[in-house]
């Protein structure tokens, strides 16, 4: 098809566009004219959509081509329709609307072809898409079309101070047994061990197991499995260890004590085993004094107890507590003539046990393969798309991404738990078939959706479309951008080359109730609790405040489907693939938001920690040496929305935003610019950033003319950026006659022109 075509000389001309088969000039299709195309305020992005929904009749050549196109490349064909009017002062084409047409909506008549006209075909299929599980690192558009390899970046994981808690108690199902069962010959000397079984109440470390009652052996130079409370160690360590436990005994079968040595004895012991799973006795630490035998003996309220505080277990030792006894025979048992062995066979009962466990526990630093926003966002785009560079964010984007500095959250960079656990993605090609079907790691997969979610949440960002010339691009900002503070749109005329404001008309005014909270819900939703007791000191879970509003029932809820906790992603990284290349946690498909800070020395990033932002330690907190995502903590996050929460708060300066519960810890203290804030204290209303809209509606009539319009689609020139007017502020003269301003909520420009405004907070300015 050419691309060479007449040109029109009257006031209005239509053309269609496809790249690559060019434009076409076309006759005006039907419904043109009567569209109601509307500007409109994203609840979810805050962006403004220009939002067209009418059907459009096409004749003559536009029919033909748009046919010819459906034929060609079929239905995911992007056609541009576009109006473009000479403007009456210099008589040169202007565009003044343009839009796509909707394939998936056609009706081919016999003279004509009736398409579907829509504002956006990048937020179309962004709707579609945003809800679909996608692999970052796939190799492929959602069309077929080959990509490249995303490549991660590597951030240095020098880990989390953990304390860890650990409580083993005996059970009342298990508080006797009888196991403890030697038979001796004569002559003959033997030894025997017994665990005393307990159960787990609690435990922050993998280490800590539950012994039981089937670990009788005769053999107790070697331990075995069954009888550990502690498994092999994998580094060395100091332990703090507390035992405590009582218990009755009973000898069933009377003996006759001449038989057996003087050395027969009976103790509780600590045993440390050594030498890893071969489970070799290194040393028996009695915690009892002897238990000496008579016939028919009988034991209560045995008690034994074992305290230190610094008990050092070296790597590959092990720990168990247990009964150990023997005996030499030296004639016959129970004085039977011809009876040549006897037993000993105490039975243990009304066991009242437990020991606790406590590290202040460090783990060797990793890396781990992260990917940034900006970076996941563009592949996001392009997966969904086929598109390149239709991406804009100067909060998310870097140096590296072309931009002049580091966007504000442009290093809030995402992991998972393959990653953390440094799993790496197998080469298939030179992978054996018992390395491909051992082989655990998967890519990271999540939703676009959750991941604009996420980032909006913890950073306060929103969404627009915009269009470069007839390209449109996604821009992703944090959301004062959506709410320019310049009065970038004036309702009136020119006059005597002068600028004179002209009266609106019907004007009515209701409260906003979107901008009325009772409540606050902030924080993240994949932590709701840890098996861990040491997830208690975790602060990046979700907390809930309340307002002082209390007249309706309405929730602020911005919630991460990402995790920011420490803890999780340090127990993630403790399952390293080295030692446990076949486990699978619980952490294996958690994304992570890690918040870091570039290296000056080395490529590797680093996680920041309290002395990048904050003014002093952090209090509240194990370790906050060690503490990470700070910046990421529930009240730090509510902050970052302040000015959005405070809207239905302008008229209540001194009431409070109260403290109402959390998932975990709600101490920690951070301190910035000399202001302290607790997670769970209360922040007064006038402590917010300002409020940029004050929790009112004003609807009214003007009229959109040709010029209007063209001043709402355009863009002004802002220190240095180019902004879109319609994120700037309205100003009108009201029904007083006096200049007020609003943000644009929705424009109907049709007939008499629909105005409604988010009313600006005047007090902003005060």
């Amino acid at each position: 098809m050419s691309s060479i075509y007449p040109i029109y000389t009257d006031r209005i001309r239509y053309k269609l566009y496809h790249n690559p088969s060019g434009p076409i000039i076309v006759d005006e299709p039907k419904g043109f004219r009567d569209d109601d195309n509307e500007f409109i305020r994203s609840k979810t992005l805050d962006g403004i959509f220009a939002e067209i929904t009418n059907d459009l009749e096409f004749f003559g050549n536009g029919s033909d081509w748009i046919r010819n196109i459906l034929k060609v490349y079929g239905v995911k064909a992007d056609i541009i329709c576009t109006k473009d009017e000479r403007n009456p002062i210099t008589d040169v084409f202007e565009l003044t609307k343009n839009g796509f047409l909707d394939l998936m909506v056609i009706k081919e008549g016999e003279l004509s072809t009736t398409v579907k006209f829509i504002n956006s075909s990048l937020l179309t299929t962004i709707k579609a898409r945003e809800n679909e599980t996608i692999e970052i690192d796939r190799l492929t558009t959602l069309s077929g079309l080959d990509i490249p390899y995303l490549s991660p970046s590597k951030v240095a994981l020098n880990g989390r101070g953990v304390l860890l808690k650990s409580l083993l108690e005996s059970q009342d199902d298990k508080n006797s047994t009888n196991q403890f069962n030697m038979r001796f010959q004569t002559q003959n000397s033997r030894t025997a061990s017994l665990a005393v079984p307990m159960s787990e109440v609690y435990s922050s470390d993998v280490k800590v197991a539950s012994p039981n009652d089937s670990s009788f052996t005769s053999t107790p130079d070697v331990g075995v499995v069954e009888s550990l409370f502690y498994l092999p160690n994998d580094r060395d360590k100091k332990l703090n260890i507390s035992i405590k436990c009582k218990f009755d005994i009973i000898e069933p079968l009377p003996i006759d004590i001449s038989d057996l040595a003087s050395d027969a004895f009976l103790r509780l012991y600590l045993v440390v085993f050594t030498d890893g799973e071969d489970y070799n006795v290194k040393q028996r630490i009695p915690l009892s004094d002897n238990i000496v035998f008579n016939n028919g003996l009988r034991l209560t309220n045995v008690d034994a107890s074992y305290l230190n505080s610094n008990f050092e277990l070296l790597k590959g030792e092990s720990l168990s507590l247990q009964w150990f006894g023997g005996a030499s025979s030296w004639g016959d048992f129970i004085g039977g003539v011809g009876v040549s062995f006897g037993y000993m066979r105490p039975r243990f009962e009304n066991i009242e046990s437990s020991i606790d466990i406590v590290e202040n526990s460090t783990f060797f630093n990793s890396t781990s393969n992260v990917h940034f926003p900006f970076n996941i966002a563009q592949r996001f785009l392009k997966i969904f798309t086929d598109r390149d560079n239709i991406l804009i964010s100067n909060v998310l984007g870097k140096t590296e991404d072309g931009y002049d500095q580091d966007g504000e959250a442009s290093l809030i960079a995402l992991s998972h738990g393959f990653w953390v656990r440094e799993f790496k993605e197998l080469d298939l090609d030179s992978a054996s078939d018992q390395e491909i079907e051992e082989n655990r790691y998967k890519s990271m997969s999540t939703t676009f959706k959750d991941f604009y979610e996420s980032y909006f949440s913890v950073w306060n960002l929103g969404a627009g479309i915009e269009k470069v010339g007839l390209k449109e691009v996604f821009r992703i900002e944090k959301k004062e951008y959506f709410y320019n503070k310049n009065v970038l749109i004036h309702l009136g005329e020119i006059v005597n080359g002068e600028f004179k404001y002209i009266q609106v008309n019907n004007v009515f005014r209701t409260l906003d109730s979107e901008q009325f909270n009772s409540g606050i819900e902030i924080g993240y939703d994949k932590i709701t609790e840890y098996e861990e007791v040491v997830g208690l000191d975790e602060y990046n879970t979700k907390t809930t405040l309340t307002t002082t509003l209390n007249k309706l029932e309405k929730i602020y809820q911005r919630v991460s489907k990402y995790r920011a906790d420490s803890y999780g992603l340090e127990f993630a990284r403790r399952k390293r693939f080295l030692e446990f290349p076949t486990e699978d946690t619980k952490y294996d498909s958690s994304i992570w938001l890690l918040d870091l800070i570039r290296n000056p020395i080395s490529s590797i990033f680093k996680q920041r920690l309290w002395q990048d932002d904050f003014d002093v330690q952090p209090t509240g907190v194990f370790d906050p040496e060690t503490a990470q995502n700070l910046r990421l903590s529930p009240v730090n996050t509510l902050l970052r929305h302040g000015w959005v929460i405070g809207s239905g708060l302008v008229k209540y300066p001194l009431d409070f935003i109260r403290y109402g519960s959390s998932v975990s810890n709600s101490r920690l203290t951070t301190t910035i610019n000399g202001v302290s804030r607790a997670e769970n204290g209360n922040i007064q209303n006038n402590s917010l950033e300002k409020a940029r809209t004050d929790g009112w509606i004003v609807e009214f009539e003007f009229n959109v003319d040709y010029d209007l319009l063209q001043k709402i689609q355009g863009k002004t020139l802002i220190l240095g950026k180019e902004i879109p007017n319609f994120y700037g502020l309205v100003a009108f003269k009201n029904e007083k006659g006096i200049i007020e301003t609003g943000y644009i909520e929705k424009i109907s420009p049709n007939g008499v022109g629909k105005w409604k405004l988010k009313k600006y907070n005047s007090e902003q300015d005060g």
